[in-house]
């Protein structure tokens, strides 16, 4: 009956959700690392001459050669030889548990990222005194064993991080005190972590944009007037261009409406651009901000209203232009002009059935986005922007149905768009898009969850359908390792023979994590979407200051049925 309900109630809840909340993740894609040039300050170092360091993301996994390191929050860090892809092996295990946790792998040191701080862990010299919501753990590979050599305490809760070298950059925030911290931490001793800077700023934070000069945090306040409701964004350039870590705060600047997903924003040459959400006016605002001062930024461009009534989904910019996805009945996909940074205008806009909530941009004009289809199953689609007075729908290909679940529409890391070649010499381009999906197992008279591997291939403007792969537990990554396809779950990692794309089959699979205290594949309310509104990572549904906020007749009673739902659905839980 559970299973039935969920069925029947999943696509109303999902359109409810987005109408009383304006939600939108915004995870979709890499930004410009264009960046505002000012005189440096004394003690700084001339910009332009110093060595850039890579920025790392954090991710489920690192790989490393021929060595995977995998992360799994019910049991820790693997350590995997895949010498041979096809037989992946377990060397060495390391207990460390946290939800959410994220791990980086540099310079022979593991780094992963928690969002709950344990018993053990230290809080640095100089760290402000306050609820400790985070922790860093720093490990050794000794090729036979994972050694932690640190676990170091944040004030705050997590937003986000970075790693620059042996520089950790990262944001925490207090909602009951309602301010935000950047942290930068020198990880060089691995057994001695040092603050090397700290920034505090008023506001909670909800999502940073970061390059290799600067950090810029984007946090929801109420106005400064208190006049109404609405909530809005302040923005602040934080220097980070010190290779020592030092840190130093700027301008900041105030604006209406709230904050988004971290790929709401992006940096391009001297501007920094910012998509929020207005839910005063129930629409979506586009804001460019001169930086050439950073001490005094300034708002030099706005698009106001853009499609009022309707919810914001996802944003992609991409050098002078700017896509922007809404949904309301239809999904319209806005391309907009960002040549002139003071009068920012719409191009041209596309409508068509269900919404994208993640947009990769392609060689040629052409954009790929994963999200909703018309059947509200998991969709990927392919567009033509070449002529953006006139955006087209060249293909699109739909898994499951509104009851279906994807990390792929959770987190733009569970797509895997690997190009051609990437399996094999001549290999075209494939798509991995993960899904679960509830069914029904004839004569048992219940519900089974069913998660599996999609394969579509990619091949000039067609998107071609092939086979599937059922896996166990909940998948939450896709990659290829020496021509091999590996899937990544919440209990295993499995190797895939994708050499028939039609038929794949698996020729591994390494047991990984606790099924015990692994998430549900099939449960769509998890914790990290209704638990204060957490996504993991960065993916925070920062829609506004107060989550349940709502606007228009008819809210309370949808919020009603939302929760009346989730009240039904939560006993499926696993843990």
């Amino acid at each position: 009956m559970k299973s039935t309900t969920i069925r029947l109630l999943t696509p109303l809840l999902a359109s409810l959700f987005a109408l009383t909340t304006g939600c939108a993740d915004a995870k979709s894609g890499v930004n410009d690392t264009g960046v505002a040039r000012d005189t440096p300050s004394e003690g700084e170092e001339p910009r332009g001459t110093r060595p850039i360091k890579e920025i790392l993301e954090s991710d489920l996994y690192r790989l490393v050669a021929d060595q995977l390191y995998v992360y799994n929050e019910t049991a820790g860090i693997y350590a995997l030889d895949l010498s041979d892809p096809q037989v992946p092996m377990i060397r060495a295990h390391q207990e460390i548990f946290g939800p959410a946790g994220e791990l980086y792998a540099h310079d022979g040191k593991l780094v992963v990222v928690l969002e709950q701080a344990s018993i053990g862990c230290i809080a640095p010299e100089g760290m402000p005194a306050s609820y400790q919501g985070s922790e860093i753990v720093v490990l050794s590979d000794r090729g036979d064993a994972l050694e932690v050599e640190s676990r170091t305490c944040l004030a705050g809760r997590l937003t986000d991080t970075r790693l620059r070298g042996d520089v950790l950059y990262a944001v925490t925030g207090e909602s009951d005190r309602d301010r935000t911290f950047a942290f930068s931490l020198d990880l060089a001793d691995p057994r001695e972590p040092r603050l090397a800077g700290q920034v505090e700023l008023p506001g909670e934070s909800r999502e940073i944009f970061l390059n290799d000069q600067v950090l810029y945090v984007a946090r929801a306040t109420a106005p400064e007037n208190d006049s109404g409701w609405a909530p809005e964004t302040l923005v602040t350039f934080i220097d980070i261009s010190r290779l020592d870590g030092q840190i130093r705060e700027r301008g900041s600047v105030r604006l209406p409406g709230s904050p988004q997903g971290r790929f709401h924003m992006d940096a391009h040459q001297q501007t920094f651009r910012i998509v929020t959400f207005d839910e005063s006016a129930w629409s979506s605002s586009l804001h460019v901000i001169d930086a050439s001062r950073p001490d005094h930024l300034q708002v030099v461009g706005t698009l106001e209203g853009l499609a009022e009534g309707e919810n914001l989904h996802a944003t992609r910019f991409v050098g002078e232009r700017a896509y922007v996805v809404t949904w309301q009945q239809v999904d319209p996909l806005w391309v907009i002009d960002l040549s002139d940074p003071t009068r920012p205008s719409i191009m041209g806009e596309l409508e068509i059935p269900g919404w994208s909530d993640f947009i990769f941009p392609r060689e040629g004009g052409r954009l790929l986005t994963v999200g909703r289809g018309p059947s509200m199953g998991i969709a990927v689609s392919l567009f033509d922007v070449t002529e953006p007075s006139r955006p087209a729908q060249l293909a699109t290909v739909e898994f499951g149905d509104g009851a279906s679940q994807s990390e792929a529409i959770g987190d733009f890391r569970g797509a895997q768009i690997l190009e051609q070649g990437a399996l094999g010499e001549g290999s075209l381009p494939l798509i991995a898009i993960p899904t679960a999906t509830e069914t029904y197992v004839e004569g048992s008279g219940d519900w089974a969850c069913l998660p599996a591997l999609h394969l579509v291939d990619l091949n000039g403007d067609q998107l071609r359908v092939r086979g599937s792969v059922v896996a166990e537990g909940a998948i939450r990554r896709s990659f290829a390792a020496g021509g091999q396809l590996l899937a990544l779950t919440d209990l295993e990692l499995r190797s895939l023979d994708v050499s028939d794309r039609d038929q794949p089959r698996t020729t591994a699979s390494v047991a990984l994590g606790n099924e015990e205290t692994a998430r549900y594949a099939c449960e769509w309310t998890d914790e990290r979407v209704w638990g204060g509104m957490w996504m993991g990572d960065d993916m925070v549904m920062a829609c506004s200051a107060d989550a349940t906020s709502t606007s228009g007749p008819g809210a309370a009673l949808a919020l009603a049925l939302i929760f009346g739902a989730i009240g039904l659905l939560r006993p499926r839980r696993r843990r």
